[in-house]
């Protein structure tokens, strides 16, 4: 019998509050770096990308681009909620 042991996969946590409990919660399941924003993250080296509590007036039009070709490639995207996220 033959055992295939299989990395984490790394995913990118992007996030504004440093203290998150989804971190807590990611990084016992998976290689999970964490990010304030998207500027300057390489994503091609994430097999997914967390948005916890982002508010979409963060995301640069560039941020967007990126992550609109890291999903069109096959890249996972999880877009989380919270009181950062929504205007109400």
């Amino acid at each position: 019998k033959t055992i295939y042991v299989v990395p984490r996969p790394r995913i990118l946590l992007v996030s504004p509050d440093a203290d998150s409990p989804l971190y807590k919660v990611l990084r016992s399941l998976y290689e999970t770096n964490t990010a304030s924003s998207l500027d300057g993250a390489n994503l091609t080296n994430y097999k997914a990308v967390v948005l916890d509590n982002i508010n979409e007036g963060r995301l640069s039009g560039n941020s967007i681009g990126k992550l609109r070709e890291y999903t069109a490639s096959g890249g996972g995207l999880l877009v989380v909620g919270g009181d950062n996220s929504y205007d109400y």
